[in-house]
């Protein structure tokens, strides 16, 4: 059977114009996902040559939250247009640099893990001694927890571990793949294979991917495809989840100010984690509120597909997060909680900038405080 073409599906009935985040905020052509369909398959149909700047914009400038899919009568998957375009558009030397060179870090660090170990155990040490919390590093155990750069995604996830007495070890390498927001798939193989390693190294039976939207859905999905499926694969929200139905944590304080929960794309709508965040905020919280529109049709906070790693894109997207704010707003919530690192950078970043105050916190985070 031949490949649907969804760019001859398409009807261009409208549907996607209030799906995207992005055109109901800047009006712009170009981020019509009916438009941006029919011009992306172009650049997919031949060469990019000397054009590689005229479509730069339609697949760099989405960020792949595939809202347009799911409102749209015949599914047509936007975002797979995007993500090819991208991967062709990087591997003929036009991509934002920054991810580039974030991408070809991780696969260097990968290269070098053991040149990096040393400093990595030093400032795990002080995060030790600096909270009062043990985090193995390079240890035998079942689980690999995977966090991202910095205390924050290391810390409140350590406290719950040792909380029920798991046996987890921290791995050196963070959760986070660059190369998947420029579509290179063959980096993106590389980046994660670094974890199948380590994995095997520490003979864990599974790994767990910090709160990060991608990442889960890079390791849930496709690490399955590529390495088979003998290291089972899970988000520390599932985990926690499953702590708080068997009663292995207790809840000994609860949060009293209204709390809001914000559904990343990546993680919630093209991931499945919906009910377990939602779970853990309601055992936590006496004033939990829904976002409207929210779960599998919640907007994109508009950080997401890299944009929040592209200075050159931050005037864009802080635009384009106008339509999550006025679904904030509308809570009234003081804590805004979501399960995806690029989401909290952004949450903040509208915070700041257009002077509302809430709190952005994970629901890992908001846990950890309340056992």
């Amino acid at each position: 059977m031949a490949e649907v073409d969804f760019a001859d599906v398409c009807v261009r009935c409208g549907s996607c114009l209030r799906a995207c985040h992005i055109f109901l905020a800047t009006g712009r052509r170009h981020h019509a996902a009916a438009v941006k369909i029919r011009t992306l398959r172009k650049i997919l149909k031949a060469d990019v040559g000397n054009d590689a700047d005229r479509f730069y914009d339609y697949a760099f400038e989405c960020t792949g939250c595939r809202r347009c899919t799911v409102l749209c009568p015949f599914s047509v998957e936007t975002a797979s247009y995007v993500s090819r375009a991208r991967g062709l558009l990087t591997s003929s030397g036009r991509y934002p640099s920054t991810l580039n060179e974030l991408a070809e870090t991780q696969i260097m660090k990968g290269e070098n893990w053991e040149r990096h170990l040393r400093m990595f155990r030093l400032s795990i040490e002080m995060l030790e001694n600096q909270h009062s919390v043990r985090i193995p590093v390079q240890k035998e155990a079942e689980i690999l927890y995977v966090p991202l750069q910095g205390a924050h995604t290391i810390v409140p996830a350590a406290r719950i571990f040792n909380a029920v007495k798991e046996s987890w070890t921290l791995s050196i390498f963070e959760a986070s793949v660059f190369a998947f927001f420029l579509g290179d798939m063959e980096r993106v193989k590389k980046t994660v294979e670094r974890i199948k390693e380590e994995a095997e190294r520490v003979n864990a039976r599974e790994i767990v991917i910090t709160e990060c939207g991608h990442a889960y859905r890079v390791y849930r999905f496709l690490f399955p495809r590529w390495f088979g499926r003998d290291l089972k694969v899970r988000s520390i929200v599932e985990v926690v989840t499953e702590y708080l139905k068997n009663g292995e944590v207790e809840v000994k304080s609860t949060l009293k100010e209204p709390i809001t929960y914000h559904d990343p794309c990546q993680a919630g709508r093209n991931g499945g984690l919906i009910d377990e965040p939602r779970f853990v905020l309601r055992e936590i919280a006496e004033d939990f509120r829904e976002m409207n529109p929210g779960r599998e049709l919640n907007f994109c906070c508009g950080g997401g597909g890299g944009l929040v790693a592209v200075p050159e894109l931050k005037e864009l997207r802080l635009k384009a997060g106008k339509v999550k704010l006025r679904q904030i707003r509308e809570t009234e919530a003081k804590i805004v909680s979501t399960i995806c690192e690029n989401c909290k950078t952004q949450l903040k970043d509208l915070k700041e900038h257009y002077g509302i105050n809430y709190r952005v916190a994970g629901v890992t985070d908001l846990l950890a405080e309340c056992i």
